[in-house]
């Protein structure tokens, strides 16, 4: 289980690996960010990406990439995304890390 303050460190820490990526911006959501995750959960992030970075396939990985470095699984959201319904879940719980 990660705390959100351990969350918003690591990636903090990893901002330069991050931006490599393509990672613009970055925030958590979800149980992390409501201090409400368990064991088994995994670690909410939206990002918005460089508009210089084109990712092609490597988009694809992102989600992995990204999960390696944190030492964490995590699910990625790209924004602005185009689901009012996530996009408010996102914007109700959003912490945002840089």
């Amino acid at each position: 289980m990660m705390t959100r303050a351990e969350a918003l460190r690591r990636l903090r820490t990893h901002r330069a690996d991050l931006h490599a990526m393509g990672i613009e911006h970055v925030a958590i959501f979800g149980s992390t960010a409501r201090e409400e995750a368990g064991a088994r959960s995994d670690l909410d992030l939206v990002v918005k990406l460089r508009p210089d970075m084109r990712l092609g396939w490597d988009f694809f990985t992102l989600d992995d990439r990204v999960g390696a470095l944190l030492g964490v699984r995590v699910d990625i959201v790209t924004e602005p995304t185009d689901r009012p319904r996530l996009q408010a879940e996102i914007d109700r719980d959003r912490v945002d890390a840089f």
